[in-house]
């Protein structure tokens, strides 16, 4: 995960946790915001809608659910940490928390599909993936 996606301790780690958990746990459910987003910052995103198959200009595309930078808060933005080694996707009792060097899996809330990434050219910028 990029740095641009880790949140910032600017504001002091009370106002950030404030009534929130200070440790994120496998089944916990995360929003991801990109500090250094422009011209605003910006939370990982996604929906329903796919990539379309082939692009107007000829151009092969995943064809996977579209995941997007997106400045507002949105249910979209709603991520689950994930176990890759297990099933489950709610949070266990009691909870077990992510640590350093744990491999995750980030299942989007709303359609429970996972995050992928892939070396597919985006649609508005060809030369990100």
């Amino acid at each position: 995960m990029s740095s641009a996606f880790q949140a910032s301790l600017e504001g002091g780690l009370a106002r950030i946790t404030q009534g929130q958990p200070l440790e994120v746990a496998f089944g916990s459910q995360v929003t991801l915001r990109n500090v250094f987003g422009k011209p605003v910052p910006c939370w990982l995103h996604s929906h329903q809608d796919t990539y379309p198959m082939i692009y107007e200009n000829g151009r092969g595309s995943s064809h996977q659910q579209q995941v997007t930078c997106y400045p507002f808060k949105d249910v979209n933005n709603w991520w689950i940490v994930k176990d890759p080694r297990r099933h489950q996707l709610v949070v266990s009792s009691p909870p077990r928390p992510v640590r350093h060097g744990d491999m995750v899996q980030l299942v989007h809330g709303m359609t429970t599909r996972s995050l992928n990434t892939h070396d597919v050219a985006a649609p508005l910028s060809p030369h990100s993936q």
